[in-house]
């Protein structure tokens, strides 16, 4: 199952603004786990994926590689390469890992895997935006874009190059690894997914969070009375943002 979602801020505003979509989920898992309500999504997923071309996977080494509890670091390497190779492809610069992105979503992954729930939205950690400004990536005064994918997949389709085959199918997932302002990433894979029996089959958990940030954001002096305008604006969008991608 996948989901994705984009935050974009730009100047021209006291505060930045937050422009969410919300991914198309997909599932990712072997049709004998699934209940017949699900069946459909699984068809359509196999004939997108049917189309894919493994090229770009013989070109990352582990592409195939299927995650466990001790190769984390391999499979986010392979994870990288095949992104940076989709964006290649398509005439993009290279994402290049950030630490800090790296712990955001190791932290969300956990978070989700532990607690049983598949969303953009910690109950503890909070939706993208407070995770990124709770790590120090942004902040109120940041011009930033910010994106995050984020799959399961069990047995052989937890494999890296089947998670990016499958976000590159849906619109909205390729949006954000093709997307040309992002120069970050950060990558985790967690065995295990938040829910559903895997029958003892190995399963993991991908979250990819996608960043770029441009300088603060030059707000012109306000009046008191403005301000606290702008403050009550900005609470009703962020109350926004949370009911639509809660």
């Amino acid at each position: 199952m996948f989901e994705s979602i984009v935050e974009d801020s730009r100047p021209g505003g006291s505060l930045p603004t937050p422009v969410v979509v919300q991914g198309i989920s997909a599932i990712l898992v072997p049709r004998q786990l699934l209940s017949s309500s699900l069946a459909a999504l699984a068809v359509a997923l196999t004939v997108a994926l049917l189309g894919a071309t493994p090229a770009l996977a013989d070109q990352c080494a582990e592409a195939n590689l299927i995650p466990t509890s001790s190769n984390a670091p391999q499979i986010n390497a392979a994870m990288l390469c095949l992104l940076n190779r989709q964006r290649s492809e398509h005439g993009l610069g290279a994402l290049s890992d950030s630490r800090t992105l790296d712990q955001v979503a190791l932290q969300h992954t956990r978070d989700m895997v532990t607690n049983g729930y598949f969303a953009h939205s910690s109950p503890v950690f909070g939706d993208l935006i407070h995770r990124l400004t709770a790590a120090g990536y942004i902040s109120r005064s940041t011009s930033y874009s910010v994106g995050e994918n984020i799959g399961w997949g069990i047995g052989g389709l937890a494999a890296p190059d089947e998670v990016v085959n499958a976000w590159m199918s849906s619109p909205d997932h390729r949006a954000n690894v093709l997307n040309g302002s992002y120069t970050d990433v950060g990558l985790a894979v967690v065995s295990g997914v938040p829910f559903l029996n895997t029958g003892g089959r190995p399963a993991a958990t991908y979250t990819g969070d996608f960043g770029e940030r441009s300088g603060p954001v030059a707000a012109p002096a306000k009046s008191r009375h403005k301000r606290r305008s702008a403050a009550k604006h900005h609470r009703r969008a962020r109350h926004a943002h949370r009911v639509r991608h809660g």
